[in-house]
């Protein structure tokens, strides 16, 4: 279990303390310097004795030094893991994953456009797996001390990060519908969300390559993890975030289980097919004109549930959207968008 970073700090600061007291120690005993200044003149044996005893002493210092830093290594893992990291990638570029602080050592990628061209007739991709960010035992310890935040806060803290790279995340599927339809995420009597599973998102190649490297962050404020489901070859097509309270890890492709609805991610990207410029969602296998996407929108709102003002971003022809996916869209229904859709 992880404990509490103050705690971890007392420990250091105690030996820290310790360790300066032992290195007084064994100045004060072996200096050669204060012998040669004041002559020894004790018999060979108590010499060689003293020697011994200092000999002895100096692998007792260093024993115990070894010791005592073991939870200064704790401290510097606590901190890497605390440490965030923002890295820019261009389109099609690796996100080196490092092993000391992922579930695994590969590389994740954005699909390149000229792959996404090349298999733009194939209704899906080979294979596939799914794989997260954080290692398992980790943030299964963390989801033990019960202080995720809400998704809504999260979801505030992603959209500033997006928005100050003027990158893109909108508002997709169920969720753009509550924004029309409900004016709003959770129900102000009830206290639930109206989506109690999960919120919606669509994201550009390149915003997705950023949100990864986001991981450490999340993990750090607000109790909060991905996975992401790749292809057989090695490319990302759907990022899932998730709180790790109440979340058991699961490789195999499904909605998350935990205490807050998870943050689901669908990859937009936009490429040529039969001489028209079509944004295609990459896990839904839907396709949009790129005017219906482009150029986003952006509005702020405040919604019941958000400690502080959205930032969010909405597809250009948001309500023809969702007349082509849902048709009459401002009924509820408990009917979802269906795959591989083609929207004129």
């Amino acid at each position: 279990m992880i404990r509490p970073r103050a705690t971890i700090r007392h420990q250091f600061t105690q030996q820290q303390h310790q360790q300066s007291s032992l290195l007084v120690l064994e100045q004060q005993d072996v200096s050669p310097s204060a012998q040669s200044s004041s002559g020894d003149i004790r018999p060979k044996q108590q010499q060689k004795s003293s020697r011994q005893r200092r000999s002895s002493n100096r692998f007792a210092i260093l024993f115990l030094t070894l010791l005592s830093s073991v939870p200064v290594i704790n401290l510097a893992y606590y901190s890497f893991f605390s440490s965030e990291t923002s890295i820019d990638l261009e389109e099609g570029s690796a996100v080196n994953v490092d092993e000391t602080f992922y579930d695994i050592l590969t590389t994740f990628r954005v699909p390149p456009i000229d792959y996404l061209v090349a298999n733009s007739s194939k209704e899906g991709f080979p294979g596939g797996q799914v794989r997260y960010l954080r290692n398992k035992h980790e943030f299964m310890a963390r989801g033990q001390l019960l202080t995720c935040k809400p998704v809504l806060d999260v979801f505030a803290w992603l959209m500033d990060e997006v928005n100050a790279r003027n990158h893109t995340l909108m508002l997709a599927y169920g969720d753009l519908i509550h924004f029309h339809r409900e004016k709003d995420f959770m129900n102000k009597t009830t206290g639930k969300y109206f989506d109690e599973d999960d919120l919606d998102l669509w994201a550009s190649l390149e915003t997705v390559s950023h949100v990864e490297q986001l991981e450490p962050a999340l993990f750090r404020r607000f109790g909060w993890t991905m996975r992401a489901f790749v292809n057989g070859d090695n490319y990302i097509q759907f990022l899932q975030m998730m709180s790790t309270c109440g979340h058991t890890p699961i490789n195999e492709a499904s909605k998350v289980q935990s205490n807050q609805p998870s943050i689901e991610i669908y990859p937009i990207a936009v490429i040529p097919i039969n001489g028209s410029l079509i944004a295609r969602d990459l896990w839904q296998l839907s396709d949009f004109p790129e005017s219906m996407i482009y150029p986003r929108r952006h509005i702020s709102f405040n919604s019941t549930g958000a400690s502080r003002t959205l930032h969010l971003q909405l597809p250009n022809k948001d309500l023809e959207i969702m007349a082509c996916l849902y048709g009459n869209w401002t009924k509820p229904s408990t009917d979802h968008a269906r795959m591989v859709n083609k929207c004129n």
